[in-house]
């Protein structure tokens, strides 16, 4: 069985807590495909995303890797168990879009849904009540409806998605502008301090990547200045210093 999370630390939380969860002598997998941004009509493509993930650093390799293990674990191991809420947009796309890329393949899916339990499975961690969470297989009659659901989003293919009251809402790539150019005002102000003030409003809670990912688009545009760039000590992927956005001074234009 491979047990697929939708972020590093949701799968953290899960290797953390395998035996409690009944999930030890299992695969235990992450995939970051931050679906709530950008274009999503060929979900597991990296060229088609990479300005998504590598609004902040470069991480396309990172999620590359991640999509070659675990194509590379399916290659012997043809169960796959989905982790997610229905209150966190990540988990949930990325739980479509995984049906969506291996259905057909011979893959037999599951689905761990912890949504009585957290509103992300990334705060498993904080809660006790492990043996709520039930594995389930999921049957070609609810992938077919599943398969339509994620059909409905990738064909709107919006700039940014949310979930609102049980449902996926598509909105357009300049939902938040206003909110920056309101925090900018006519001062030089600091990337991560409208990041901050934005994703600690409940509609943008972990969703920062839209952040960085529209600001970086308002700069190419002209609509915003840099000020100053900076520059990270080092970086982890290369051993080498690197543009960081969020140390970035801005100025509206």
């Amino acid at each position: 069985m491979i047990n697929l999370f939708f972020r590093d630390t949701a799968a953290g939380s899960g290797a953390y807590y395998r035996k409690k969860l009944g999930i030890e002598n299992t695969t235990i997998l992450p995939l970051g495909l931050s679906l709530h941004a950008g274009d999503v009509s060929e979900p597991f493509s990296i060229s088609r995303r990479k300005d998504v993930y590598n609004a902040y650093f470069e991480l396309d390799k990172d999620v590359a890797h991640e999509i070659e293990k675990l194509n590379l674990a399916l290659k012997t191991d043809r169960q796959l168990c989905l982790w997610f809420t229905k209150t966190d947009v990540d988990e949930y796309l990325g739980m479509l879009a995984t049906i969506y890329q291996y259905y057909g393949k011979g893959i037999a899916f599951f689905q761990c849904d912890c949504s009585e339990i957290c509103a992300s499975v990334s705060d498993l961690q904080n809660h006790t009540a492990f043996g709520k969470v039930q594995m389930r297989k999921v049957y070609d009659a609810e992938i077919e409806d599943l398969l339509i659901e994620w059909e409905q989003i990738r064909s709107v293919n919006a700039a940014l998605r949310m979930i609102k009251n049980g449902k996926v809402i598509n909105l357009s790539a300049d939902y938040i502008d206003e909110r920056i150019f309101s925090i900018l005002g006519d001062y030089d102000t600091k990337v991560s301090v409208i990041c901050d003030r934005i994703t600690r409003q409940e509609d943008m809670s972990r969703k920062l990547t839209f952040v960085l990912y529209r600001i970086r688009q308002l700069i190419e545009d002209g609509k915003i200045n840099i000020v100053s760039e900076a520059y990270t000590p080092e970086n982890a992927h290369e051993g080498a210093p690197m543009k960081d956005i969020m140390k970035y001074v801005i100025r509206r234009s």
